[in-house]
């Protein structure tokens, strides 16, 4: 550490707020779903083109007997980096059939949705993927895969996986093509039905942060920032507390409370407070590399007197 450690832990207020979001999401196909009990057809689509950030589609049918039927759908959401430095993007697959008897099939037609990644000025993130399925038999023609760039390379498809892949995303747009797809059918009995897709776009700022002990008090969240290339620190809303930092760790226990006692861990070097809108540790390259450890310490009045808790205590590594 070269500087000061004063100087690198601004408010969040202080900064010129540049994140990173999806600009569009659009489909080059209908989004359609589908249920045929016996010959009672249902469907439902959303035309090609443009789509809402949070859409879905979905279908029921019932046969006329009433003793086949089923619902199959399709959603997707997008969750912003508001209360957090994530970006998610989540896409599911869904349906159940039943034929008691009869025959039920159902499906989602295979689609594209293209996610547009943006940022107001280029910046380096991580995306990583989980794809889950939990397909029974009956089932056919089931995808799920991730297409970064939209070059025709596939990173993920719940069978293999790229791990962490490394993008460089600024105003020109970075697509990002999921394409699904599933068909079951039942000749008597119930299908259940799920595939789901959760992406995560977090910044790289070659930062590692490391928990090092669990505390004792409501969370402290450490994240790299999507505004710098630091750290950024909250706590839940509602909340107030002092953040500590300490270029070293010097574990001293607390008085306890009632049975619990309440470690904290950093060389208590510089004590900031910190709330739900998030304080800043800025690290810069003149600075680097260096290491730092931080916790929050709590005020809590309901134990029959003051007493101190803490949360969570993290080691930062900036490389």
């Amino acid at each position: 550490m070269k500087l000061p450690l004063a100087l690198l832990v601004i408010s969040s207020s202080g900064l010129l707020a540049q994140t990173v979001s999806v600009a569009s999401v659009t489909s080059p196909q209908s989004v359609t779903t589908f249920v045929l009990a016996d010959a009672v057809l249902q469907t439902d689509f959303l035309p090609p083109g443009a789509m809402s950030p949070d859409q879905g589609v979905s279908s029921f049918a019932l046969s006329t007997s009433g003793t086949a039927g089923g619902w199959m759908a399709a959603q997707w959401s997008v969750q912003p980096p508001a209360s957090s430095e994530l970006l998610v993007i989540e896409y599911t697959m869904s349906g159940s059939l039943e034929a008691l008897p009869g025959q039920v099939i159902g499906g989602v037609e295979i689609h594209d949705l293209v996610f547009s990644l943006v940022a107001p000025a280029p910046r380096a993130v991580d995306l990583q993927a989980v794809i889950e399925r939990s397909l029974p038999t009956g089932t056919s023609a089931a995808v799920l895969e991730v297409d970064v760039y939209d070059d025709g390379a596939i990173e993920w498809d719940g069978a293999t996986t790229a791990g962490t892949v490394n993008v460089l995303i600024g105003p020109q747009p970075v697509p990002v093509r999921v394409r699904g797809g599933v068909t079951m059918q039942t000749n008597g009995g119930e299908l259940d039905l799920e595939m789901s897709l959760r992406l995560e776009v977090r910044a790289d700022n070659d930062v590692q942060v490391t928990a090092v002990d669990a505390g004792c008090q409501p969370r402290l969240w450490c994240e790299p920032a999507f505004d710098h290339e630091g750290v950024r620190l909250r706590v839940p809303y509602g909340q107030l507390a002092l953040a500590v930092f300490g270029l070293g760790a010097q574990p001293v226990t607390l008085p306890p409370v009632g049975a619990t006692s309440c470690l904290l861990l950093p060389t208590p070097e510089l004590a900031v407070p910190v709330d739900h809108l998030g304080l800043d540790v800025l690290l810069p390259v003149s600075v680097r590399p260096a290491t730092l450890f931080t916790q929050a310490v709590f005020v809590d009045l309901t134990a029959g007197g003051l007493a101190l808790r803490t949360s969570e205590a993290f080691e930062i590594d900036a490389f």
